[in-house]
C-alpha cells in the first residue's frame, strides 16, 4: 500500500498517520487472488495478511466536510497522486 500513493513533504505525516496500519496492506488485481493468498498463508501457517483486491475495493468520499474551518487542507486522498487504477483504494482508505 505505502508504495501506492506519493505525498508532497508537507502532507506526507498526516498522510502515513491517516493509512495506519493500513499501509502495509497488499493490494491485488482480483478478488479471487486475495482469497487464494489468504488460504496459502492459511495453509502453511504463515501469518496473516490484509489484501485489497482492485475489483472489489471501492470508497466514497466524505460528505459534509467543514472545507471552510481553518485549518483544513483537503482530503487525504486528493493529497496525493497515484496511478488512477488505485482509485478505489485511495478513496477507501484515505476518502
Amino acid at each position: 500500500m505505502s508504495r501506492l500513493f506519493q505525498a508532497k513533504a508537507a502532507h506526507a505525516l498526516a498522510i502515513e498517520t491517516a493509512l495506519g496500519a493500513a499501509a502495509q496492506n497488499l493490494v491485488c488485481q482480483r478478488e479471487v487472488d486475495a482469497k487464494r493468498a489468504i488460504a496459502y498463508l492459511q495453509q502453511t501457517k504463515g501469518g496473516r495478511a490484509t489484501f485489497l483486491p482492485l475489483d472489489n475495493t471501492g470508497g466514497k468520499l466524505l460528505d459534509n466536510i467543514p472545507r471552510d474551518d481553518l485549518g483544513f487542507v483537503g482530503l487525504a486522498c486528493d493529497l496525493v497522486t497515484y496511478d488512477k487504477k488505485y482509485d478505489g483504494v485511495a478513496r477507501s482508505l484515505l476518502g
